[in-house]
């Protein structure tokens, strides 16, 4: 999709209004009481540029609830994936992201958006990311976009190609207490990760058809293992 590169000049502070959190979930104006909401003051400035692709999941925003503390609150999300963030309406037309913080998350789009400790070549960062199961040790889809800058045309026989969002989505996977890491889905990663039960899920996947590179398969594979923990 083609769309107009808009020049994003952002203002960001914390919202100072006292309005008290609520235990029940309702559209609410966020207050700083939990330290959860970045302001966004957002000018723009039109450039006509066509960009292919977009730095969101999904374009439109979509209801969903954000809990905070273990306090809910229902409002239109989007996720931006370029610049790992969620983007968040309240009943003001008011824009805000969400901050990182580990006691928040948030579920709209059919998933569930939660703070992770990434480690990435050496550095720990908290990411969004999307839990694929429940258990001591987790796997996570990581939805990631990058910008590719325009080519232009070396030569009379190429052809310009405009700058553009591409997916670069990963997935980790973490166990208790550790940062999660980086893996690829397939046999090799998975038992190479899961090393301390390799001889049992072995054993696991030779009376198995698994298709260990696609996510129901490394789930299956993963659930099989943390059950394997609970049992000993």
């Amino acid at each position: 999709m083609k769309k107009a590169l808009y020049l994003i000049v952002l203002a960001a502070g914390m919202v100072y209004a006292q309005t008290p959190l609520n235990p029940e979930v309702y559209n609410y104006v966020p207050g700083n009481e939990d330290r959860a909401w970045q302001d966004m003051q957002i000018g723009t400035v039109f450039k006509d540029v066509p960009i292919n692709g977009s730095p969101y999941t999904e374009e439109l925003y979509k209801m969903g609830i954000a809990s905070v503390n273990g306090k809910k609150i229902r409002l239109l999300m989007r996720y931006d994936a370029y610049n790992d963030q969620i983007e968040m309406i309240d009943r003001k037309q008011k824009s805000f992201n969400l901050l990182k913080k580990k006691t928040i998350e948030a579920e709209f789009e059919g998933k569930t958006y939660k703070v992770v400790e990434f480690m990435d070549h050496g550095d720990t960062n908290l990411v969004y990311a999307n839990p694929l199961n429940d258990g001591p040790v987790v796997l996570y889809f990581k939805p990631r976009k990058e910008f590719i800058q325009a080519r232009k045309p070396e030569t009379g026989y190429d052809d310009y190609q405009p700058p553009r969002y591409q997916d670069d989505s990963i997935y980790l996977i973490q166990r208790p207490g550790e940062a999660a890491t980086k893996i690829r889905l397939g046999k090799r990663p998975l038992l190479r990760f899961l090393r301390d039960e390799a001889p049992q899920l072995k054993d696991y996947l030779s009376g198995q058809d698994l298709d260990l590179s696609t996510e129901d398969g490394a789930v299956e594979l993963i659930n099989y293992y943390n059950n394997l923990g609970q049992s000993s």
